[in-house]
């Protein structure tokens, strides 16, 4: 049973509109609010690939360090070693603190409501290189994003859905609850 029909038999018992209504809110939402699983291990593999590599380098110079041969040869390689490890861990940095703030980014299309489907022909406008993290935030953040909202104003959503109204006659009150009991049965805090 997927999450989707285990959620429409949590909510048995509501209204069969509401429950539907839910659900395909649900299904829009939830792709907004978390990592695909897939994505996830991809960052993770890259993250232990690049741990073994500086965790072998490391090994390679202690070794070096503690050898007894030819000692000229050995400073040679050792120099030669450490300025490998220090370019790769130099690149892996900066991979690293491009993808958060890929994700930063990523973050903050979304809350301006940026068509999901688009991000990643968005994220295409933006020189995420030369933008600069401080206390793990972009510093000017707007100055990337604002112009590319006029740009692309086509990629982003103009109008959200209204919950407070109801065409049943339910009121905001009672959708305020139904959210809120959505929210926790996903592991979510309440409103």
């Amino acid at each position: 049973m997927n999450y989707f029909e285990e959620l429409k038999a949590k909510l048995e018992g509501l209204d069969e509109e509401k429950v539907n209504e839910i659900i395909e809110f649900s299904k829009k939402s939830i792709p907004l609010e978390f990592i695909p699983k897939t994505k996830y291990n991809e960052k993770i593999e890259e993250l232990t690939d690049v741990n073994g590599k500086l965790e072998e380098t490391n090994a390679q110079i202690e070794e070096l360090k503690n050898s007894t041969g030819d000692v000229d040869e050995y400073k040679t390689k050792l120099d030669t070693l450490t300025q490998e490890y220090e370019t790769y861990k130099g690149e892996s940095d900066a991979r690293i603190t491009n993808i958060k703030k890929s994700s930063l980014l990523k973050d903050r299309l979304i809350r301006e409501n940026a068509d999901p489907e688009n991000i990643d022909l968005l994220l295409k406008d933006f020189n995420i290189e030369e933008m600069q993290l401080k206390d793990d935030n972009i510093v000017g953040l707007d100055e990337y994003v604002n112009p590319i909202k006029e740009k692309r104003a086509r990629l982003f959503v103009k109008e959200k859905i209204d919950s407070t109204s109801s065409d049943d006659g339910g009121d905001a009150e009672g959708t305020s609850a139904i959210d809120n009991k959505l929210r926790q049965a996903a592991g979510l805090e309440p409103k």
